[in-house]
């Protein structure tokens, strides 16, 4: 099948990166919706997708399997690190683990930081749902978008895997 071939699954994975940016910075800049900290490092693990997937569509070369197959395995890994990551977040959401420290609002130590804090609003906390669809909140589906692109990466794997063992 062709979706599991050669460089395609690297221009899906960038593009599941950039559909997943726009849609947290849409979120923030169109509808208003302040992320909080977890919400940050969950777009620092789309970056980090979207650089490597585009990288490796441009640099790895089909007829290297290793190359290839490191680069899924990579690729695999950061979609599995990003869930579990949501996941923690619904966790914090649902209150059944306290919410990190990075989470809660820092005390101003100097009077330009008590002015930059109440510029910028009051913090968000990691611990409440700002939106949420049919009782699922942003991080929930966050967690189903990344386990998709790691299902689709392991059967991607598996398929290179396959083809090499029937053509040696």
């Amino acid at each position: 099948m062709f979706i599991f071939q050669n460089k395609l699954p690297f221009l899906i994975v960038a593009c599941g990166a950039l559909i997943a940016l726009a849609t947290a910075y849409g979120a923030e800049f169109i509808f208003g919706l302040r992320p909080c900290e977890l919400c940050y490092y969950q777009r620092y693990f789309f970056y980090a997708l979207f650089l490597l997937s585009s990288l490796f569509f441009v640099w790895i070369i089909p007829a290297h399997d290793k190359k290839w197959i490191v680069s899924i395995i990579i690729l695999a890994g950061l979609t599995l690190g990003n869930a579990g990551l949501a996941t923690y977040q619904v966790l914090v959401e649902q209150k059944i683990v306290p919410a990190p420290k990075v989470c809660r609002a820092k005390k101003a130590a100097t009077l330009e930081e008590l002015r930059a804090s109440l510029e910028k609003g009051p913090p968000v906390s990691c611990a409440e749902i700002p939106w949420e669809l049919f009782g699922v909140s942003m991080a929930g589906y966050g967690i189903l978008y990344n386990l998709t692109f790691f299902v689709y990466l392991l059967l991607c794997l598996q398929r290179r895997l396959k083809i090499k063992r029937e053509n040696p």
